[in-house]
This record gives structure tokens, C-alpha cells and sequence, in this order.
């Protein structure tokens, strides 16, 4: 096994006010089985699919946990390729309000009892990354 966790790698660098960590990773293509096939050959690491009606997402497996999901591209993130960090804050709608301020195109967004609110921006010099609250025990 190639990838391994690192622990308490963003909290040996302290915390950043409002941002505990990055809660997500996925990465986003134009066909998500040949990246399943990718990846996991790469990394050494199993995937499991994650049936989406006309196609399938898969989540890396790093022992019994996901450790990133490969996402098929949909039309709603314009058809967008590469990676995208969901970095949790404790102020989810101040923090969507406040990229939006700044220049932020929001590209996606979703309510979810079952994972929390997120959404997918990109910011004023075209990166991409997702914002996320988790659901409220």
C-alpha cells in the first residue's frame, strides 16, 4: 500500500480560525471507471462503486475508510476535471456568503440530510474547492 495516512499533519501545524481540515477530496473526470482503474492500480488500493443511476463514483478505500472519492463529471460543475478539497468550517453560510463577496463563483451547491450542506466555488483566480458543514448530531 502505497498511500498512507498522516496524523495529525494539519494539526501540527496549528489551526487556522474557522477551518479545522479538509473533510473531502475528490477527484472529478470525464470517465470516472477509467480513473477508477487508475488510481487504484497506482495507489495499490481497493475502490468501491457508488451506484449513480447512469453511471458509477467510486470511493479509494484506505483500510475500511474512504480516503477520496473519483467523481464523474456532471454538467452542473461544467463538465470540470481535476481535484476538488472540501475544507469544513464552522460557519458554513458566513463563509459561502463571504466568497461570493469576494469574487467566487458558486459552480454547485447541495443540502443533504445524510452528509450536510456543501458547495463548490470557484475562486476569483480560478481555483476550484468545495466549502462543507457536516450534518448536526
Amino acid at each position: 500500500m502505497l498511500l498512507k495516512a498522516a496524523p495529525g499533519f494539519l494539526a501540527a501545524r496549528g489551526s487556522m480560525r474557522g477551518m479545522e481540515h479538509i473533510a473531502w477530496l475528490e477527484q472529478h473526470s470525464t470517465d470516472s471507471e477509467a480513473a477508477q482503474k487508475f488510481y487504484g492500480t497506482v495507489l495499490g488500493l481497493p475502490t468501491v462503486p457508488t451506484d449513480m443511476g447512469d453511471h458509477s463514483d467510486y470511493s479509494v478505500m484506505l483500510g475500511d475508510r474512504p480516503a477520496f472519492g473519483l467523481i464523474q463529471s456532471f454538467e452542473g460543475m461544467n463538465n470540470y476535471v481535476g481535484w476538488v478539497p472540501y475544507i469544513y468550517v464552522e460557519d458554513y453560510e458566513g463563509a459561502c456568503s463571504r466568497a461570493a463577496e469576494l469574487g467566487a463563483e458558486t459552480l454547485y451547491s447541495s443540502d443533504s440530510e445524510q452528509w450536510g450542506s456543501y458547495c463548490i466555488v470557484k475562486d476569483p483566480q480560478g481555483a476550484i474547492f468545495g466549502l462543507f458543514k457536516k450534518v448536526s448530531a
